[in-house]
């Protein structure tokens, strides 16, 4: 039996001297890649030989196409003629035909939503008003809307369902936000320091329904990921402190955060009307980045928890994790909400780590993607497969089983941080990663990309494309019991690899993925160091005999 991990088949960097930001990915079946976020200055936005400059007059959206072979089919850009006002590109989704939805947010200027030569004007009115806009295949725009309030109003997730119809989640403050982008009015107050909505719109952009949780200030709520299952239930998940009516009509369902900030999990109906609503505390901050679906509408959730005991089960039973100091978690729930179980990475590991985006195929399989900040183990079961971050936080991109197994996990690596933005599923085996980066350069498979300001002041962006095709994903059965003293580091490694919590003379061996031995050696007390020059990059098992009985998957590159 063996394991292996998919190949980076292609890596895509944009960016200037400024700070330059992808803030969400959506692909097609084709295994077309969309974009969205901002930009500043001059970008040429073909990652090839090719040179197709965008220029933004402050901060400006951009909307890409890539194809799946990771060149450029187009480039948008939305902005005002203000060098003042800034304008962001937050999320991105399609709709089964092809038509491309892009919401976030415009400044205090009158910005041109038409990224093609004609002309079609919204005026923000406040310091921040939320825009939605439509796109056809090609990128010609199709219709634009903007909600409308005194202070802050971000979309910060958003699913487009198989009718086209557009659901939005995101935050807001102040009072009298206008939710209804078309003539009529519907005016929603804020009642704490943030609250968050969810909002329905037909395929023409017209209201159907908007809602948002009660809470009082100084309390908040954020809502931070949406899904739709096919018979239009929509699911959401966020944030909130203090105590929080999550029923949106006139019921109530309150909810009290344990301590800082809790999770909340939310199911509507398809007009709004809420099914239930479930929350995970515990002591310190747990945070909920992204949400899906699976063919069974299941539900899948990444995130964090901090380093108190957090009941990762939203019922009446209890699934107790403690972190060291923040863990990643992926949770499945089924559609009524029941526990189905919970997967973390990172306990007993002195790092920090977080889930950020999540997805599911046809299989059920889930595909993640999360950070890190230090060396830990990312295998969640019985087995071992250590990781390391090389600079302050590199990004981590792992696939489990349906049943929550570990299949893969693969990094993108550099001297300082890089932070996942957003992960899809497009074409067969295609996983495509977004992420931001201030290194001077970073690393994934054999591929390396470089910042274009040549340091690590500025953030730059990255898409990349993993071929998980055609993997074995079984491993090899550890029957010893796992000592958590044996620590195999660096992972991913090159040239050495290095074994240390075993006693001496104790025989190391590595694996390739065929089950062949490929080296042996016997340990030294403390730290053992073995040459790994010879060895062809990729996957290989490492088990250790005798005392410690370890037995960890490590990656050469």
């Amino acid at each position: 039996m063996s394991a292996q991990v998919p190949t980076w088949t292609w890596g895509a960097s944009f960016g200037t001297v400024s700070d330059d930001k992808v803030n969400s990915l959506a692909a097609d079946a084709a295994g077309n890649i969309y974009a969205t976020g901002y930009f500043r200055n001059t970008v040429d936005f073909d990652p090839q030989a090719g040179i197709s400059n965008l220029t933004a007059n402050y901060v400006d959206v951009f909307i890409l196409k890539l194809n799946n072979g990771g060149g450029l089919e187009w480039a948008k850009r939305i902005g005002s003629t203000s060098f003042s006002a800034a304008e962001l590109g937050q999320c991105i989704a399609l709709d089964p035909v092809g038509n491309i939805y892009v919401a976030g947010q415009i400044g205090i200027d009158t910005v041109d939503m038409d990224p093609g030569p004609g002309t079609f004007y919204l005026t923000g009115t406040s310091s921040r008003d939320a825009f939605v806009l439509k796109l056809d295949a090609v990128g010609d725009l199709v219709w634009a809307k903007q909600i409308t309030g005194p202070q802050d109003e971000l979309p910060i997730a958003m699913v487009v369902d198989v009718a086209g119809s557009v659901h939005l989640c995101g935050r807001f403050n102040g009072t009298g936000v206008d939710f209804d982008p078309g003539s009529d009015t519907l005016l929603i107050n804020s009642a704490g320091n943030t609250d968050s909505f969810v909002m329905k719109l037909d395929p023409l952009g017209d209201l159907a329904w908007a809602t948002t949780m009660s809470s009082a200030a100084p309390e908040l709520e954020e809502a931070l990921g949406i899904a739709v299952d096919a018979a239009g239930h929509v699911y959401t998940t966020g944030v909130f402190a203090g105590t929080v009516d999550l029923d949106p009509g006139p019921g109530t369902v309150n909810m009290t955060a344990v301590e800082d900030l809790d999770i909340f999990i939310q199911k509507l109906t398809s007009d709004g009307q809420l099914v239930w609503a479930r929350s995970i505390g515990g002591n310190g901050p747990q945070r909920a980045e992204g949400i899906a679906l699976d063919a069974s509408a299941n539900i899948l959730l990444t995130g964090s928890y901090p380093d108190s005991d957090t009941d990762l089960d939203p019922n009446a039973g209890t699934e107790i994790r403690s972190a060291w100091p923040n863990d990643l978690f992926v949770l499945k729930l089924d559609s009524a909400s029941n526990f189905q179980w919970v997967r973390t990475m990172g306990e007993g590991a002195p790092q920090y780590c977080r889930g950020i985006d999540i997805a599911t195929d046809d299989d059920g399989s889930v595909f993640a993607s999360a950070y890190l900040t230090d060396s830990m183990d990312c295998d969640p079961g019985s087995d071992s497969l250590f990781v390391a971050s090389v600079g302050q936080q590199d990004v981590l991109v792992f696939k489990l089983n349906d049943g929550g197994d570990l299949q893969w996990a693969t990094t993108i690596q550099g001297t300082y941080n890089e932070i996942p933005s957003a992960l899809a599923l497009g074409d067969a085996g295609g996983v495509y990663v977004s992420a931001n980066y201030h290194s001077p350069q970073i690393s994934f498979g054999g591929i390396t990309v470089n910042n274009a300001s040549g340091g690590s002041s500025t953030t730059d962006m990255v898409i990349a494309r993993l071929d998980s095709t055609d993997l074995a994903t079984s491993l090899p059965t550890n029957t010893d019991t796992h000592s958590p003293g044996a620590v195999v580091y660096p992972v991913p490694f090159s040239d050495e690899l290095l074994v240390s919590g075993t006693d001496a003379n104790e025989l190391i061996q590595l694996l390739d993925a065929t089950g062949r031995v490929v080296l042996r050696a016997r340990t030294t007390e403390g730290l053992t160091r073995l040459n790994t020059v010879a060895l062809a990059p990729g996957a290989y098992v490492l088990a250790t005999e005798g005392i410690s009985g370890a037995r960890a998957r490590v990656l050469k590159w």
